[in-house]
């Protein structure tokens, strides 16, 4: 009898023992998955080949542990209006782009992280140019013998327009950072255009900085 009394306590010690080694096991934390996606709007500056402007677009974004994809649309119109004194032609291109972009995060959180993307866009242009019909020097000299002799007023210079449409296609490299619902980040480009007319200034170099938000 002793010895059964003996024994009980051991196995209850042994047993309870047992349990809380499980219970510990549970209490373990577990790797958990990082998923998180929104929809967004954004607002970017964007430099393309001597082009300057805005662009907006609506997009969607999702992420999964380390890897995330990003789907926008976009519209954007990039001026360069040349030297305000001795400017000859000023340049306005209208696109629509369809953005795509496979993003790395270093450190998949909910909270503040980097990334790194690449990806690409395809756009649909309308490319405006305007050219003086004759060159600063001889307009200015025109002017002024108008101005002198004939004292009319100076008249305003004759712009020659050149329309033309094409597509344009973008490889693009990004350097971001995400937030709870917003992010910042980097985008440097270049591409190529397949246009509809015949144009030399098929390639383009590129950057822009953009802004996104959720919703």
């Amino acid at each position: 009898m002793k010895k059964i009394l003996k024994i009980v306590p051991a196995f209850m010690l042994a047993f309870s023992s047992l349990f809380a080694d499980t219970e510990q096991a549970q209490n373990l934390e577990i790797p958990k998955s990082i998923e998180n996606s929104f929809g967004y709007i954004s607002a970017q500056m964007e430099y393309d080949s001597k082009l300057f402007g805005p662009s907006f677009g609506l997009g969607y974004r999702k992420q999964k542990n380390h890897y995330g994809l990003d789907l926008s649309l976009s519209y954007s119109k990039l001026r360069d209006k040349g030297d305000l004194i001795f400017r000859q032609s000023k340049v306005e291109d209208k696109k629509i782009g369809v953005d795509a972009l496979y993003n790395y995060f270093f450190t998949p959180s909910l909270e503040p992280q980097f990334y790194v993307g690449l990806g690409g866009c395809v756009s649909y242009h309308i490319y405006k140019r305007e050219d003086l019909s004759s060159s600063i020097i001889a307009n200015a000299l025109a002017n002024m013998i108008r101005v002198i002799f004939s004292q009319e007023k100076e008249p305003k210079a004759k712009w020659l327009k050149t329309y033309r449409r094409f597509i344009g296609l973008e490889a693009k490299i990004v350097l971001g950072k995400k937030y709870r619902g917003s992010f910042i980040e980097i985008q440097m480009k270049t591409g190529f255009n397949v246009p509809i007319v015949r144009s030399k200034d098929n390639f383009s170099l590129g950057f822009a900085f953009r802004y996104g938000i959720g919703f």
